[in-house]
């Protein structure tokens, strides 16, 4: 399910060690260990609905979505360490995967209290071309 084309830090350079990696893959593959539910604390651009999975026509479902980011992080996408400005100081875990018709999906994660927060999930505004 994830492209073939896709290669080690082929968009970001900073690795993730394997533990956060395989404890996010974990925590997206549970519906009790997984959300992205909008809160003016954590505001989220989730839309799964709106990207068809990669090679096909069909539009993700929100529990394909989340299968797909674990599929990624056990495939070994390279996963962007960053900042959030919401909440402020947080860790967010950033992938770029691509998509069809030269898009990429862009992929945003953040880790609180044992779970995953889904905070995007939608067509990366940067192309490639």
């Amino acid at each position: 399910m994830i492209p073939k084309n896709i290669s080690a830090n082929e968009h970001f350079g900073m690795a993730v060690p394997d533990e956060i990696r395989k404890q996010l893959a974990k925590l997206c593959r549970s519906t009790r260990t997984r959300t992205e539910t909008w809160t003016r604390k954590r505001p989220n651009r989730w839309s799964p609905e709106t990207i068809c999975v990669p090679g096909t026509i069909e539009a993700f479902t929100n529990a394909g979505a989340w299968e797909f980011i674990a599929q990624c992080l056990d495939d070994g996408v390279d996963v962007e360490v960053m900042t959030l400005d919401k909440p402020p100081g947080k860790t967010g875990y950033v992938m770029l995967v691509p998509g069809n018709h030269n898009e990429s999906i862009y992929i945003k994660l953040e880790i609180a209290e044992n779970k995953v927060i889904g905070r995007s999930f939608h067509v990366s505004e940067k192309r490639n071309y």
